[in-house]
């Protein structure tokens, strides 16, 4: 019985995996199409020192360049390439679902 259990849950958690590193894939290759570190760089991206504290603060900023820089993102591509620097850099809470 736990043989079983252990099994749907490694395979849960595997796929699982899966979509989040391809969901940042998309993210990271729309960040470095969009050529934010030529304003940023690695230290940018520290909470506290940049003032971002918190996933929603952190997808603001995001939305705040997309739109200085007229990158041409969808909402949902804000909120993924803030989900991608979340996981390579804050590390806050998990952020929320897309609201649609």
């Amino acid at each position: 019985m736990y043989t079983k259990y252990f099994r749907l849950q490694l395979v849960s958690l595997l796929m699982s995996s899966f979509l989040f590193a391809s969901e940042h894939k998309e993210a990271k290759e729309l960040f470095d199409e969009a050529k934010c570190m030529r304003c940023h760089n690695t230290n940018d991206f520290t909470a506290r020192k940049d003032g971002v504290n918190s996933f929603k603060q952190l997808h603001k900023s995001v939305q705040a360049c997309s739109r200085n820089t007229n990158a041409g993102w969808f909402e949902e591509d804000n909120h993924n390439v803030s989900r991608y620097l979340n996981h390579e850099h804050y590390g806050f809470k998990q952020p929320p679902k897309l609201e649609e």
